[in-house]
């Protein structure tokens, strides 16, 4: 039963995530106020659900293959522009940022990078991209949630991020 109940929790983050990302910029979020009904009692934390760093190309483009370090290295290098998240404020930017150090190709992509405040909006500009052979990378929730963009891919090994969201209730909450 418990886990049922983790189930539905991450479903509902999920979906509101996915609705939120997709109709607000970093600017006007949240527009209004937000509830989230947890279906536990208070006392601890939960994790409610896992999201990895991801690539995504525009629907109707080729997906991209970035099966080791290397393969990710080449497609990089391959494309004429990078849609991010903001590599200095967001938790998948800056991944994405240290992911380019990494690689050692940080300065030689830095004029095709396409940075914006969150990644549901560099998603939203990779899908209205004209460049010849976009890429974007940011949370996994932020691209499926986009019209116009599909996952192509996590990030391979060595190269990736999983973020864990938590959620719990305090013990002595006010609608606990």
């Amino acid at each position: 039963m418990a886990g049922l109940r983790y189930a539905l929790v991450f479903v509902a983050v999920l979906l509101i995530v996915s609705i939120s990302a997709s109709h607000a910029d970093a600017e006007d979020y949240p527009a209004r106020p937000v509830r989230i009904i947890v279906p536990f009692g208070p006392g601890g934390p939960a994790d409610i659900g896992r999201v990895e760093t991801a690539l995504a190309v525009r629907a109707g483009d080729p997906l991209v293959s970035a099966d080791n370090a290397i393969s990710l290295r080449a497609a990089l290098l391959a494309t004429d522009a990078i849609f991010v998240p903001d590599t200095r404020a967001s938790t998948a930017g800056i991944h994405v940022a240290r992911v380019l150090a990494q690689l050692d190709i940080a300065e030689i992509v830095a004029d095709r990078l396409k940075v914006f405040p969150n990644g549901a909006t560099a998603m939203r500009h990779l899908a209205e991209s004209r460049d010849g052979r976009p890429i974007g990378c940011t949370q996994s929730t932020e691209i499926i949630s986009t019209k116009g963009v599909v996952l192509s891919g996590t990030l391979p090994p060595g190269c990736g991020l999983a973020t864990m969201y938590t959620a719990a209730v305090a013990t002595r909450a006010s609608n606990a």
